[in-house]
């Protein structure tokens, strides 16, 4: 888990990274927006560079999890450097019913910006993949009107995906998300074999486990002592959870309450105890 320092973070200008992709949901379009704040962004993008250069791809190819001829070893080693990478991030999934991928850039704004402001970071630069703001004076317009206080947006750019290692990585972030959702709603079914040290032997988790736990601190969210057990019994057990929604994961949509509990319990909050 990134732990910032707020006392001497105060002066820091933090670097977001932003993407988006398409999804559905109880049969609602929607655009999925994610951004990640890392800690050094320059060790983080040679970091990407290495990743990439196991698999055989020279530093300015372009890599996603549905590049063409990635067979399924590829992969899992693109899953696990990824988020390897992510350790020493700060995440962030914003979630906006239909397709205006202007409503959800500013969304995904809104949500960085309130982390800075929580964190007491005086100045952030927004990295765009390129196209996912259709308006850009219109976003600077948002900007402007939004960010003038308390934290400050110093700079808005908009950069092609092909030529920048961080929008990739947000890519394949992304895209474990999606996959992730599909699992959990029953649409997908995928599955990856952990081998468990501690006890000598290999599991097999569903995606979305294995993703969230692999994240488990990144995405922005606050540590709870939850309770567990509703039987009388067990009525003092609280364990410690991270828990992401309305802060490193938002939905802005007219999805059933099933539909949003499940993303919250499955997606938005992870268990933080020993996993032995």
């Amino acid at each position: 888990m990134l732990n910032v320092d707020v006392e001497s973070e105060q002066k820091m200008v933090a670097y977001f990274y932003i993407d988006e992709t398409y999804i559905e949901t109880e049969n609602r379009k929607h655009v999925a927006v994610d951004a990640i704040f890392p800690k050094n962004p320059m060790e983080a993008a040679l970091e990407m560079v290495k990743v990439k250069a196991e698999l055989g791809f020279a530093p300015l190819d372009e890599v996603k999890l549905n590049t063409s001829g990635l067979k399924i070893d590829s992969k899992i080693k693109l899953t696990d450097g990824v988020l390897n990478i992510l350790v020493d991030c700060i995440a962030f999934i914003s979630i906006v019913e239909g397709e205006d991928k202007q409503k959800a850039a500013e969304a995904s704004a809104m949500q960085v910006f309130d982390y800075c402001v929580q964190n007491n970071i005086e100045a952030f630069v927004l990295y765009f993949d390129k196209d996912l703001v259709p308006r850009t004076r219109d976003f600077e317009k948002f900007a402007r009107a939004r960010f003038a206080e308390r934290s400050t947006c110093i700079g808005i750019h908009h950069l092609n995906s092909s030529g920048d290692q961080l929008i990739q990585c947000c890519d394949v972030f992304l895209g474990l998300y999606r996959l992730s959702m599909e699992v959990e709603f029953g649409s997908r079914i995928i599955t990856r074999k952990i081998y468990r040290q501690e006890h000598e032997v290999e599991e097999e988790w569903n995606l979305s486990d294995y993703v969230v736990l692999s994240m488990r601190g990144q995405l922005w969210g606050e540590q709870k002592r939850v309770k567990v057990y509703e039987e009388p019994e067990y009525e003092d057990t609280f364990l410690p959870y991270h828990c992401s929604l309305n802060l490193g994961f938002r939905i802005d949509s007219n999805i059933s309450q099933e539909t949003r509990q499940l993303l919250e319990d499955k997606l938005a909050t992870v268990y933080m105890g020993c996993l032995s």
